[in-house]
């Protein structure tokens, strides 16, 4: 029937009705996974949102007398396409989403390959002191926000930055708001705390043995 408004808004919101309603939404997020997630969602501009606003649509058309219409808008979306991959060159390559993620929110697209630098904390200049622009820059969880690192890391010209957890499992953390991570052009991963302190293994194991060889054959050591 058609529900007369606001005549018949008190008894048609019920606890029943809104968990019909809940019920419809969760079988469309149910109903559209997202491979690269394995499972399903509602998520802004996949399947599942289209889905969901023309479930919308046709309750408010059937039921109500309102006359409904679409409106369009430009929006920051900053979304994972594929499978992101980190690893060592020559080495190991690890777990998506049980060993690092992407800080969500952030600008980049491509691949890097590079010699990995700690950085300590990753939120200042003297953090940066002995840096080598180019360089992926292995930061520890604690000293500052994601964005801040990501933002300092790309001010002192580092090519990625890879942020180590400092409680258990993985770090699964954002670059501030759409707007503000858009910015940060360069990559951002979360890790576990092993992880990082593996990578962080590696690269003072590589600088001792940069410190017998000639400059060069440090560039060919990639973490």
């Amino acid at each position: 029937r058609i529900i007369d408004l606001p005549t018949d808004l008190p008894s048609e919101v019920t606890a029943q009705n809104v968990m019909g309603h809940l019920r419809s939404l969760y079988h469309i997020a149910n109903s559209n996974v997202v491979p690269a997630l394995g499972h399903g969602n509602r998520d802004i501009g996949g399947p599942g949102f289209n889905a969901s606003r023309d479930y919308v649509l046709d309750q408010l058309r059937g039921h109500t007398d309102f006359d409904v219409s679409i409106q369009y808008f430009p929006f920051l979306l900053a979304r994972v396409v594929g499978t992101p991959v980190l690893g060592v060159v020559g080495g190991e390559t690890f777990s998506y989403r049980s060993d690092f993620r992407e800080m969500s929110n952030g600008g980049f697209s491509g691949e890097i390959t590079a010699r990995g630098m700690a950085v300590g904390f990753g939120c200042t200049a003297a953090d940066y002191a002995s840096f080598v622009p180019g360089s992926i820059s292995i930061a520890q969880r604690g000293g500052c926000s994601f964005l801040e690192i990501g933002r300092a890391a790309q001010q002192y010209g580092a090519s990625a930055c890879v942020v180590a957890n400092n409680e258990a499992g993985v770090l699964n953390g954002r670059l501030g708001e759409p707007q503000e991570g858009a910015l940060v052009t360069i990559p951002v991963v979360g890790t576990t705390t092993e992880i990082g302190e593996e990578l962080i293994a590696l690269v003072v194991r590589a600088l001792k043995r940069c410190f017998a060889l000639p400059p060069c054959s440090c560039c060919s050591v990639c973490v």
